[in-house]
């Protein structure tokens, strides 16, 4: 999809007293030494008052309201902390006056470290009612009984790739084999995920369509299927991607960083090939890039995934004639799952 970007903002106004708390990014988070709860713990958590589901709720951050929720029996105020909130603020609005539990059933990076409970640490405003947080655990409960697991279908990794999560998974290259082929063979090739892998029928397969929105420039929405996409000029580019915390860990002899601690095998290299998005781009419709950015204001190309994520790039990237961008269906000569 195309178009043209927009950013708002809102005006924070606490309905309910609480304790201030200074603002803290994960980078800042990482570099404290934090003590192990005990006793203390409880005794501190007393002091704080009880709210109930109801009046988290009402904390939504809709009508300049704060946005509040709750985890484990504690209610956090996490409005200051939306921005810098690693994975996006429209992830965390996901919990926005509720509770997080369901979310990070799915989004499992966050026990990997303690870093975003010890962020949380800065946010406490309460307690939530018992009889609430036992209504949040059955829930849990019946959801763990009763749906299933979004990580029950990962495909089966390479034995020797270094992981630092299985869910999500996040595995990087072993150092001894990285530079053992130009080309990095398909199964070591590093992993950065932040869902599960999406799990598609041999059906869903078959049936593929990859659709273009070109509505915002007057034209219909149009979908290719992946016969198409092989019938149009194929082109390959050898490229290599890195993952932008390569070698983070090696900071950590200094202070402690946030994030997966990746050596230096978050980096790999892959002959892709399939059709210039330009090329693409002009099949949907898209006749003139140049009138379309400056007459409508079609700054960027927007791509989403099977597993919800976004990402975009300027226009001019997207279609420059010395350009590299192309929507690629093989990697090292294989067709992608």
């Amino acid at each position: 999809a195309l178009g043209g970007a927009a950013a708002a903002a809102t005006t924070v106004v606490s309905c309910e007293p609480a304790p201030a708390h200074p603002h803290f990014t994960p980078s800042q988070v990482a570099k404290e030494a934090f003590p192990v709860p005990g006793e203390d713990y409880e005794d501190e958590m007393a002091k704080y008052p009880i709210f109930t589901s109801d009046q988290v709720a009402e904390n939504d951050g809709s009508d300049g309201k704060p946005i509040w929720m709750s985890y484990g029996g504690v209610v956090y105020d996490v409005t200051d902390f939306i921005a810098n909130h690693p994975g996006g603020s429209e992830k965390i609005l996901q919990a926005a006056g509720s509770s997080i539990e369901p979310y990070w059933h799915t989004y499992r990076q966050h026990f990997a470290s303690d870093l975003p409970t010890r962020l949380m640490e800065h946010m406490v405003i309460g307690r939530l009612a018992d009889e609430d947080q036992e209504k949040i655990d059955e829930q849990m409960e019946v959801m763990y009984e009763t749906s299933e697991d979004p990580f029950s279908n990962e495909p089966v990794r390479h034995k020797a790739l270094r992981i630092h999560s299985e869910q999500s998974m996040n595995a990087e290259t072993p150092a001894h084999l990285l530079t053992q082929n130009y080309l990095t063979p398909n199964s070591l090739f590093y992993i950065r995920h932040h869902h599960p892998v999406p799990f598609l029928t041999a059906e869903q397969i078959q049936n593929f369509e990859l659709k273009v929105d070109l509505t915002a420039d007057g034209k219909k929405e149009i979908a290719f299927t992946l016969e198409q996409l092989k019938n149009m000029p194929q082109t390959s580019i050898v490229t290599t991607m890195q993952c932008s915390g390569n070698r983070r860990s090696g900071f950590n002899k200094y202070q402690r960083t946030s994030g997966t601690g990746w050596g230096q095998g978050a980096i790999s290299t892959a002959k892709w090939t399939g059709v210039r998005l330009s090329h693409l781009l002009e099949e949907a419709g898209l006749q003139n890039a140049i009138v379309a950015q400056e007459q409508k204001g079609l700054d960027h190309v927007r791509f989403y995934s099977l597993d919800g994520l976004m990402a975009s790039i300027p226009i001019e990237k997207a279609v420059s004639p010395y350009g590299d961008v192309i929507i690629a269906y093989e990697m090292n000569g294989e067709i992608m799952p």
